[in-house]
């Protein structure tokens, strides 16, 4: 461990006792809803001191039973537990969310953690192995290494849904015990082409109807313009090259029914007005036994990204901060680091740089106490970024703006959309809806040239929804067949807040005949929209 600076979200005694390696025999009973089974953990002492108790997170947990084998160096803590209906790292699909009717389980790691589940410290202070054997009749994924069954051979060659098979995982790199992960359902597998010189595997996951196009999705050559990062081999072997050797074996990407209700980002400038002070933070101060799901957004993600880059541009661009990355990772792979060690190894790792006394000054002019404490809707500082293809974009929507006002859109052709990428397309559609809103005869042209409501990019679809609702019911009927398939959160909640502004009995109508499609977690937040709950 390398602080004693005390995690506020946990109730482990993680400072006493760390958990070196957990072991999970499960069993998930896809009739009563539960995972039953045993976890595992090879405990050792963090002090000289005899350790007169074992405290681990739990969340409505059946828990039966505790066997202690060994002590001292050592020792072994099993405990004998079952999930019950209350968990809530648990989601259960029910069959109308899926294409092939088969019911998926997977955890809702983003609201709360898998620990919950399998008995261990709900704290990323502590980084552990993690091994498994899951019995089931219905093929099960973790976030592990497989070992058998062999993953070109569904279920092991047993019919699904009847037969149990026993799914066999190994963990070999220490995680934090939230990145422990299973999902469960009558999925297939798709291996990309292996990479000459690299040692590791890549390949997608997905229910049987969607197998192929998934595959071209996060292939070698759409990775250019998909906006997933690292999905596709071509990114991992270009991270590799930039950073170091890719360590976990096997790359592949789980792609999830469609209703499945998580998914997708915020702006920046958006998250920050929804969240409190207190976690517009880049440091949070939690208090004791605080509920760290309260302070989630992406606010880390990108104020933290912006932070990056500004170090990055700070000491002389990413010709000098890229040997920075790798000395970083090499310095703390496979541990635990705070920010002020990380503030500590930048210092030393540009302090010993040729002109590291320039460097250190270049720090020193950073304001961090801002950036890493400071709250509001703005950075410390006014980050500029090349905008060269995000002009192509407004320039297109100015000129829309000006046709609009001529009501002619005679020099405007398919060419216009077709040079443009998918992130340039939700750009162009986000400048219009910041534009005063525009006639329905100029939304009618934009979708006959374009056809925007056709559109198979359910990012470019939303903003097109975005765009025309606020306008009037003209393309209502076609935003309530859309929303019916739709289920991330993202999506779904969007669309539907946007119809009920404007045609409130459509919007309700059609989310009574579709409910059971959504997610229970967004069935429930649609029916407070409509106000149906």
């Amino acid at each position: 461990m390398s602080s004693q600076i005390q995690d506020q979200a946990t109730l482990s005694n993680y400072h006493e006792v760390r958990n070196l390696h957990t072991h999970l025999d499960w069993t998930i009973d896809w009739k009563e809803q539960l995972i039953g089974g045993t976890a595992t953990l090879t405990m050792k002492p963090e002090t000289d001191k005899p350790v007169e108790k074992v405290v681990l997170d739990t969340s409505y947990l059946d828990v039966t039973g505790v066997k202690v084998d060994g002590e001292k160096v050592e020792f072994k803590v099993e405990i004998k537990y079952s999930t019950t209906k209350e968990c809530t790292a648990l989601g259960w699909l029910t069959k109308d969310c899926l294409t092939n009717r088969l019911i998926i389980q997977a955890d809702q790691r983003r609201k709360v953690p898998l620990p919950v589940l399998s008995g261990t410290g709900d704290t990323p202070s502590i980084k552990s192995a993690y091994s498994a054997n899951v019995k089931s009749t219905i093929p099960a994924l973790l976030s592990a290494l497989r070992q058998s069954p062999p993953v070109d051979q569904p279920h092991g060659g047993k019919e699904i849904g009847s037969d149990v098979v026993e799914y066999v995982y190994d963990q070999p790199v220490p995680i934090p015990s939230y990145l422990i992960a299973i999902a469960a359902g009558n999925v297939v597998y798709k291996q990309f082409p292996r990479v000459e010189g690299r040692s590791w595997t890549a390949g997608v996951w997905t229910e049987p109807e969607g197998i192929d196009e998934a595959y071209w999705e996060f292939s070698e050559d759409i990775g250019r313009s998909c906006y997933v990062i690292a999905n596709g081999t071509r990114y991992i072997s270009i991270a590799e090259d930039l950073t170091t050797p890719y360590t976990w074996g096997v790359y592949d990407t789980l792609v999830l029914p469609p209703s499945f209700p998580y998914g997708g980002r915020k702006l920046l400038r958006d998250a920050l007005k929804e969240m409190p002070p207190k976690y517009q933070k880049l440091v949070i101060d939690y208090e004791q036994h605080a509920d760290p799901d309260d302070g989630f957004s992406t606010v880390p993600y990108d104020k933290g990204s912006n932070f990056l880059l500004h170090i990055e541009r700070q000491v002389g661009g990413l010709k000098v901060f890229r040997p920075y990355i790798k000395s970083y990772i090499q310095k703390f792979s496979g541990n635990v680091v705070t920010t002020e060690e990380w503030r500590a190894h930048l210092y030393d790792f540009f302090g010993k740089q040729e002109n590291g006394k320039e460097y250190i000054k270049k720090l020193d002019e950073i304001k961090w106490d801002e950036w890493l404490h400071g709250s509001g809707n703005d950075l410390p500082v006014d980050m500029k970024y090349d905008e060269t293809l995000a002009q192509q974009c407004y320039e297109l929507a100015n000129r829309w703006k000006a046709a609009s006002e001529k009501d002619d859109y005679s020099e405007f052709s398919p060419k216009d959309m077709e040079a443009l990428t998918a992130t340039q397309r939700i750009v162009f559609l986000e400048r219009m809806q910041s534009m005063p809103k525009f006639p329905v005869s100029t939304l009618n042209a934009l979708d006959k040239i374009y056809k925007l409501d056709s559109s198979t990019n359910g990012e470019v679809r939303l903003r097109w929804y975005g765009l025309v609702l606020p306008v009037g019911a003209e393309y209502a009927k076609s935003a309530a067949t859309w929303v019916t398939d739709q289920g991330r959160m993202k999506m779904c909640r969007t669309v539907y807040r946007l119809l009920y502004a404007v045609a409130p009995k459509l919007a309700q109508d059609t989310f009574k005949a579709h409910e059971s499609f959504y997610h229970p977690i967004a069935r429930k937040m649609i029916a407070k929209d409509l106000k149906l709950a």
